[in-house]
């Protein structure tokens, strides 16, 4: 999870957007995804969810 963080933090550019201004960073290791936001120079975590399960209606699958 730290090393999915420290991607987002070195580089949050880097995931495209999608579902509106929201982001989406995988964790290769785990099925587990990061839904994260950028505004105003900040990084803001949204959600963090497994790909198992049903995809969210508002950050999309």
């Amino acid at each position: 999870m730290d090393e999915c963080y420290d991607s987002i933090l070195a580089n949050p550019y880097r995931y495209a957007v999608r579902e509106g201004a929201f982001r989406h960073a995988m964790l290769h290791k785990l099925k587990y995804r990061v839904v994260y936001r950028i505004k105003d120079q900040t990084v803001y975590v949204v959600q963090v969810r497994h790909t198992s399960r049903r995809p969210s209606k508002r950050y999309g699958p």
